[in-house]
């Protein structure tokens, strides 16, 4: 933007809810000032067209598909404008035969076409057929496209071929006009169903000039009985399938305002009030030439966390959604599968370092690229699945998958592991929806899910190393960076080194033993970790987190190891005996008016037989004729709910104490540390403290103390 414009910049970085609105009309304006005209990207396209062909054109990342429409009448590139708009959108195909001629009023571009992927099985793809057929206006497209269906040299029954049609008209009447289209071309299209399907037609789109903007375009899938798909509209034919919006079905996703004509944010919901899970999906292609680049992929990072922080600014995003992060390299690449995997690790790996906080504050799960590998140049093409992803407990764990095709659909059926035991599945990490919950209660109270530490620590490490030698002081980064065991605890209370499936703990208190080969000890540095776990009974201290905490902290004074605690809670536990709460009767001063207060709480005869002795602590008297059990005291049937847990926190205090004397000891607060998770904390020899970590004392004679009273 220009420097008089500046004020727009600094409006759109305007932090809090309050200017969210305001933000976002900012960052709106600025990219539409910032556009450059269509008129001029269309000349700018022709000119290249001239210079270049039609071969080098199709693989040229300034090219923007959707500018190629204006150029379809052009009598001096039209025809290379269409066979170029083909080879780009069918970039990851192999394009066998394509031919252009003129019949009548309609310009027709013929081709053969076969899915470059592998199949499960190495079977043989079948031969698929297009047709691109332009037409001067709908008129004419209505009085051709009988003709042009039954002259279409295609087969079914299986649902293999496409036809595009363009008109070279624009179509006026704004939203209205956009209606009536869309009511014309689909009773057009209907009424050819049983011809098309017939011809194993699974897609007609429709591509409409709409000058000075970009082109509208409509598809009609066989899937939809041939109707117009609202999901794909305005995306170029074949956009849908290369960013795998079907996967996303499930979310109900709603498109939202994106930067990039090559990206889609989509906003996705699952679940009902108050347990709403909600994503950002964005989801790009590109066609730079590999992952290899460093620049490159840092480039195409960034541009995805611009797109999600754009969306952020949305008032129909939760501050709690999770965000996915998917982009499809359509060119192959010349490397082997574990080449690619490889060098995809040792690049996320610092990427992911450079740009965690980021990636945190925007709320980044997973990210997928998908690639195309090939061993050598026109051989077969292997679809590779590169993962970053938290669904399996590590945050943004890397790893790489082989994809396998349908050959009808064109779609992956099989995801297998890279390796001797090579391992198929149906998806490379499936969803879990109570991990995703419990993310997303971490993040709405301000810090981080505590398992997801892990991952942070060992891209931290990544970096350090990268550092290293890029300073000279390192020459090689060893493998196996970072090795966690989760600490649990025996019948008897004794603490073993173990793993169990992430999220499945039912005490809200976790522990690792970690070893971390940084540069200054390559060989390995032990440390152990005690986090609260505030998604279970929001971090608070009961029996079970004492002991645990007491357990391990003893573990880390025994072995001689640092002992580093990650603070998020909410003090001492003060439980209810929910098992009494639909029991319990109120003996009112006057029930016809409940304002003038009550008498005593009681449980009726029937009622008090339900618990055993020492749930409740009971005066027996007769009232009003009735036996009533008026209560003195609940106990509850559950251990832990009351003061015995302040019993606890003093235990823990002392072993804090203790191991200050004894070994090293870090307090990390991410998140509210309260009362006793406030004195653990100052007890430790160093702290650090997040600026949206408060660390509340509780307690008469201390916040006395404090206030110098």
């Amino acid at each position: 933007l220009p420097p008089e414009l500046d004020v727009v910049s600094e409006l759109s970085q305007l932090p809090g809810g309050r200017y969210k609105e305001l933000a976002l009309t900012a960052v709106q304006f600025g990219l539409m000032k910032a556009e450059k005209p269509f008129g001029e990207t269309v000349s700018e396209l022709r000119a290249e067209l001239v210079a270049n062909g039609a071969d080098s054109t199709a693989v040229s990342r300034n090219l923007v598909v959707n500018a190629l429409l204006a150029l379809f009448p052009d009598e001096e590139v039209g025809t290379v404008a269409m066979q170029v708009a083909l080879k780009r959108l069918y970039r990851t195909y192999d394009m066998l035969e394509m031919s252009t001629t003129k019949e009548g009023d309609a310009v027709l571009t013929r081709y053969d076409f076969k899915t470059a992927d592998k199949t499960l099985g190495d079977g043989e793809m079948p031969l698929r057929k297009g047709l691109l057929a332009v037409l001067p206006d709908l008129e004419a497209l209505q009085t051709d496209f009988a003709k042009l269906v039954d002259n279409f040299d295609a087969a079914g029954p299986d649902p293999l071929n496409v036809v595009h049609l363009a008109i070279n008209t624009p179509i006026d009447g704004g939203v209205e006009g956009e209606e009536n289209l869309i009511a014309t071309a689909t009773e057009m299209i209907s009424a050819q169903a049983e011809a098309l399907k017939s011809k194993g037609i699974r897609l007609v789109s429709l591509m409409v000039p709409n000058p000075p903007k970009w082109p509208r375009i409509f598809s009609f899938p066989l899937k939809d009985d041939y109707k117009e798909a609202p999901a794909r509209r305005n995306l170029y034919a074949t956009m849908y399938n290369l960013l795998e919006l079907d996967r996303l079905e499930n979310w109900s996703p709603e498109r939202l305002p994106a930067i990039s004509h090559n990206s889609v944010v989509l906003l996705g919901q699952q679940g009902t009030r108050p347990r709403v899970q909600q994503r950002l999906f964005c989801r790009g292609v590109t066609h730079m030439e590999g992952i290899s680049d460093p620049a490159a992929a840092e480039a195409a990072l960034l541009k995805a966390l611009d797109e999600l922080q754009f969306a952020m600014l949305d008032t129909r995003v939760s501050p709690t959604a999770s965000s996915h992060l998917f982009l499809h390299v359509l060119s192959p690449i010349d490397s082997t599968p574990v080449e690619a995997i490889e060098a995809y690790k040792e690049l996320m790996s610092g990427l992911i370092s450079k740009h965690a906080t980021r990636l945190l504050k925007l709320s980044v799960d997973e990210i997928e690229v998908r690639i195309h590998t090939r061993e050598e140049k026109g051989g077969p093409r292997q679809a590779v699945r590169l993962m970053a992803s938290s669904m399996s407990g590590q945050w943004l764990k890397l790893d790489g998958f082989l994809e396998y095709l349908d050959p009808i659909t064109g779609t992956t059926v099989s995801y297998c592991s890279v390796g001797e035991d090579e391992t198929c599945y149906l998806e490379p990490y499936p969803v879990s929806t109570e991990l995703q919950t419990k993310r997303a209660i971490a993040r709405r109270i301000g810090t981080t899910y505590a398992y997801d530490f892990l991952g942070l620590f060992e891209k931290g490490v990544v970096r350090a190393w990268q550092r290293a030698i890029a300073a000279g002081t390192a020459d090689k980064m060893p493998t196996m960076l970072l090795e966690a065991d989760e600490l649990l605890l025996d019948d008897d209370g004794n603490v073993y080194r173990g793993s169990r499936v992430v999220g499945t703990n039912k005490v809200g208190m976790l522990g690792w033993h970690l070893t971390l080969k940084t540069p200054e000890y390559p060989e390995g540095r032990p440390l152990v970790i005690i986090a609260n776990d505030c998604t279970v009974q929001s971090g608070s201290f009961g029996l079970l987190e004492d002991n645990f905490f007491d357990a391990v902290s003893k573990y880390a004074r025994a072995s001689g190891l640092p002992r580093l605690h990650i603070a998020s809670n909410s003090g001492a536990r003060i439980g209810l005996a929910e098992e009494l709460k639909p029991f319990f009767k109120v003996a009112w001063n006057d029930p016809a008016n409940v304002g003038s207060g009550f008498k005593y709480l009681y449980l009726s005869a029937e009622d008090a037989e339900k618990f055993g002795e020492g749930v409740f602590n009971a005066e027996v008297i007769t009232e009003a004729g009735e036996k009533r059990f008026r209560l003195d005291a609940i106990v509850g049937q559950q251990d832990g709910i009351g003061v015995e847990n302040l019993r606890g926190s003093g235990m823990i205090a002392g072993e804090t104490s203790a191991a200050y004397d004894e070994t090293f000891t870090l307090s990390y607060v991410t998140g509210r540390s309260v009362g006793i998770g406030a004195y653990v904390n100052r007890l430790a020899q160093r702290v650090i403290q997040m600026d949206n970590g408060p660390i509340i004392l509780t307690g008469f004679s201390a916040l006395n103390k404090l206030l110098g009273r």
